[in-house]
């Protein structure tokens, strides 16, 4: 039986319905296989074309994007080992060595001789004598990241001209500010020099020396000459260190302040210009000398029950000083000369303890800010009230701070 063929546009079921209809039953399988072969090839075609597409898409995106790359790694450490031959170090040996990081900020222990002719360390360097590249500064930090490729050796500088020292006619030897002091902020002052003992600080030793903040002086100094640090304007601290053997001992320190001890009788004798903050005079302090506060930047002093005397002009020009302040329960009366206080225009308050001899209240007059005076319970010379100061019997105003006004009961 022939079969008839159609030539029009037939849906894949239709052509399979009539090739069945009319017989040709191996001739319509043969198509329909076709057929499905040709739907899945479509299928595949249309699935690359999107995945190409997709690729094209995501590519033109990385290629207007920034790239951002990332790298796992870990900076190099190096060795910088020291030459110390001929510095008669105590707390490092030749070719010792400290371990740092490339890139890394680091510290190197600062060199201690034995040697007194080298006790202003200035820095390790990567030449001999202050040459080549500096490492530290005079406290070991380094000023800058380590940034070598390679083991670095350094160098101790020990600067000879920080300090001149002169010998006087008993045979020792007296000290001042030499001529490359501005190479160091923390100095120290020998107990020896050339094995023959320092025991004189020259009056206005370190005048002018504004880039010292702290100086240490041994307890075998004899005398501290007047003003020797008063022109030092950034001096935040001096500290006694006590020397090894048998000697008279005439300084202490008591929080960056010097105190001088003299027949039986201890002086806070300077307080460095730069010290900030809140003062607590030593509890063994018994006097004041003058000017020892000279132009300080404390905002507040607190004086201890120990001191007995304070001299005149103690608190010279204290530009920054607001609350001066007296501790009560005294076991001897105070004694204040008639110009303690000269030129401290910002204090606001005084605290007086009731042990106290008389004194001139006028010593009060600069104070311009002054607004309160109070007196400890008890006393037999004076009293407060309201802020002013008064008798004992607290009946008669004696002194009324330049701030108050307004009218008061008594």
């Amino acid at each position: 039986m022939k079969t008839k063929l159609y030539r029009c546009w037939v849906s894949e079921r239709d052509i399979v319905f009539l090739l069945l209809r009319h017989g040709g039953l191996l001739l319509g399988c043969r198509l329909l296989v076709a057929v499905v072969v040709i739907v899945a090839a479509t299928i595949v075609v249309a699935a690359a074309v999107v995945t190409v597409v997709v690729a094209l898409l995501v590519t033109a995106a990385i290629v207007n994007a920034d790239t951002v790359y990332y790298a796992d790694w870990a900076p190099e450490s190096y060795k910088i080992t020291v030459q110390v031959e001929g510095f008669d170090l105590t707390n490092m040996e030749q070719d010792h060595f400290f371990t740092v990081t490339y890139t890394h900020d680091f510290f190197m222990e600062v060199p201690v001789s034995s040697n007194p002719a080298y006790t202003s360390f200035v820095g390790w360097f990567t030449g001999p004598s202050g040459s080549g590249t500096r490492l530290t500064d005079e406290k070991g930090f380094s000023v800058a990241p380590f940034g070598s490729y390679n083991d670095v050796t350094a160098y101790p500088f020990f600067d000879t001209d920080i300090l001149t020292f002169t010998k006087k006619a008993d045979g020792t030897y007296e000290v001042k500010a030499g001529p490359n002091i501005d190479n160091v902020t923390t100095l120290t002052i020998p107990a020896e020099y050339d094995g023959v003992p320092v025991k004189t600080v020259l009056e206005n030793a370190f005048n002018g020396c504004n880039n010292l903040k702290v100086v240490n002086i041994p307890d075998s100094i004899a005398l501290v000459g007047n003003s020797a640090f008063s022109g030092a304007a950034n001096l935040e601290a001096i500290y006694v260190y006590e020397v090894e053997g048998n000697h008279d001992v005439f300084y202490s320190s008591f929080d960056g302040a010097l105190n001088r001890h003299d027949m039986g009788t201890v002086y806070l004798d300077v307080v460095p210009r730069a010290k900030t903050g809140t003062l607590h005079v030593a509890d063994y302090v018994n006097a004041i000398r003058s000017r020892a506060f000279q132009l300080s930047s404390l905002s507040k002093v607190v004086i201890s029950k120990s001191v007995t005397t304070i001299y005149e002009k103690a608190f010279y020009r204290c530009a920054n000083l607001t609350v001066l302040e007296f501790e009560g329960k005294r076991a001897e009366a105070l004694t204040l000369s008639s110009t303690i206080i000269y030129d401290c225009p910002r204090i606001t308050a005084v605290r007086l303890p009731a042990k106290i001899n008389p004194f001139d209240p006028t010593i009060l007059d600069t104070l311009t800010q002054l607004a309160v005076i109070e007196v400890e319970e008890g006393g037999d010379v004076y009293g407060s009230v309201n802020g002013m100061l008064t008798n004992a019997l607290k009946d008669t105003i004696l002194y009324a701070p330049a701030t108050i006004s307004g009218a008061f009961t008594v």
